[in-house]
């Protein structure tokens, strides 16, 4: 709390969106925070992180930052860099800083480039990460989707844009693949999974643990307008199926 010689800063991952599928430890950061840290693509948009930590927050600070929706990281770089100085600023005057993520903070997240400036900024001891549920993890219990026995290996792989070629290479070389951020790439990534004779192996899940969350093992009859925003495929030779 406030008044510490020093000031400490800690990234949490909230986990999916179930305000139940945080950590003990993640509420208490959050409650005993003097300042919450909430990223945003748009600091006129909402947050989902905001809104699962709401009820822990109280009355304390929030300080929005915005992150815009872009590629190019030397776009992005000013944005990071901003970030992580108003956050070091905090912390040097005996702050607890806590940086609020959806699911896991170290996992795809853009957490992962403001603890890579706030190193140049603070010392080591100062900056602590937490974990949280990752979505992938949250929609295989969701559709009790076993990801790995004995000496099946897992990979974890962002669908890139344009060509699906190294995708196509880890789906041959794993027996199980999550395919994450696959957004507008969604019926190319079903097309190729249909091809491989793989899509009855599959399992779509979009907005899991949120109100609108979303299952299904029929990749061919997703509803009109279902896309690839905060959805993952999970993908297993061995199965596949929702139960």
């Amino acid at each position: 709390m406030r008044g510490e010689t020093q000031g400490s800063f800690w990234g949490v991952g909230l986990g999916p969106g179930d305000p139940e599928l945080m950590s003990l430890k993640a509420k208490r950061l959050i409650e005993e925070a003097d300042c919450v840290v909430v990223p945003k693509s748009s600091l006129a948009g909402e947050s989902l992180a905001l809104e699962i930590a709401r009820p822990f927050i109280g009355e304390k600070p929030v300080l929005e930052c915005e992150f815009p929706m872009r590629r190019d990281e030397r776009e992005l770089a000013p944005y990071w860099a901003a970030a992580a100085e108003k956050i070091a600023e905090r912390v040097r005057r005996g702050e607890k800083v806590v940086f609020l993520t959806l699911g896991d903070c170290l996992t795809y997240s853009t957490y992962c480039y403001v603890l890579r400036e706030l190193r140049q900024r603070l010392a080591p001891g100062l900056i602590h990460s937490v974990p949280g549920i990752t979505s992938y993890a949250a929609a295989a219990s969701a559709a009790n989707f076993p990801l790995g026995e004995k000496d099946e290996r897992i990979a974890v792989v962002p669908v890139p844009r344009g060509d699906l070629a190294p995708v196509r290479q880890v789906l041959e070389e794993f027996e199980t693949v999550v395919l994450m951020k696959v957004a507008k790439q969604l019926p190319a990534v079903i097309n190729l999974l249909r091809e491989m004779g793989l899509d009855g192996h599959a399992v779509f899940a979009s907005h899991v643990s949120q109100p609108e969350e979303y299952l299904t093992s029929d990749l061919q009859s997703l509803p009109e307008g279902e896309h690839g925003y905060l959805s993952v495929i999970l993908v297993r030779k061995k199965g596949g199926r929702v139960s």
